[in-house]
């Protein structure tokens, strides 16, 4: 795995813009119904970044991203909140990128899109755990209200006094 460069600072995220592709296909038939398809085995996000760099770093980040990106043909992981022990998100540029330098000026002002592949802030077990609790509470909601007046009701509210 290709990781961004600890020498390059991070992205510069205002605010964390992403932008959600579709990930299907659709064809229509002459009769009956469209059929939709997926293009990705995960859906893409297009995710908008800048950079400030100096000179030194500029070099850095053209080497990178020719030599050890090869052109951008390569992912690589890169961490947008430095803060957090996460690990990095694994992304790709997917068109090239701008720079921008003033006359005179050794700032490089780096702007690109990256193309995150799709990560579910909840896993299947995660999401599975949740719809079981919120099917077990509505459950236990069910017996409640069956119980409710009860010889089981009375014992709970004699046992509350």
């Amino acid at each position: 795995m290709i990781y961004w460069p600890n020498f390059l600072p991070y992205p510069e995220l205002k605010s964390y813009k992403v932008e959600v592709t579709s990930n299907k296909i659709t064809t229509s038939m002459e009769t009956g119904q469209t059929r939709d398809r997926k293009l990705y085995q995960t859906r893409p996000d297009i995710i908008f970044c800048s950079w400030l760099f100096n000179e030194q770093q500029f070099a850095v980040f053209e080497y990178f991203y020719n030599v050890i990106l090869e052109s951008a043909t390569k992912d690589f992981q890169i961490n947008f909140e430095p803060s957090t022990k996460q690990n990095g998100t694994n992304v790709k540029f997917t068109a090239g990128y701008k720079v921008t330098r003033e006359r005179g000026g050794n700032t490089y002002a780096v702007s690109a899109q990256l193309q995150k592949s799709f990560s579910s802030l909840m896993s299947k077990v995660e999401y599975q755990i949740c719809t079981h609790v919120s099917e077990i509470r509505d459950l236990n909601k069910q017996i409640l209200h069956l119980l409710q007046g009860t010889d089981y009701d009375n014992r709970q509210n004699s046992s509350r006094i």
